[in-house]
């Protein structure tokens, strides 16, 4: 399995500064794929210290 077999990436970041960043950082290391994604800001995850969390579905 690889980048290649994801179909849609689900992110939640705790700050709106931190969208910039991660859309970056998504792209260098999706390296061209896009999968359908969506991106939202919360105003918390499960634990205080995350800041950012991703959640993947993948085909085989």
């Amino acid at each position: 399995m690889s980048i290649k077999n994801l179909i849609k990436i689900n992110s939640y970041v705790t700050s709106p500064q931190q969208t910039k960043n991660f859309v970056e950082i998504r792209a260098k290391y999706l390296q061209g794929h896009c999968p359908a994604s969506t991106l939202v800001v919360v105003s918390a995850l499960a634990d205080p210290r995350f800041l950012i969390e991703i959640e993947g579905y993948a085909s085989i």
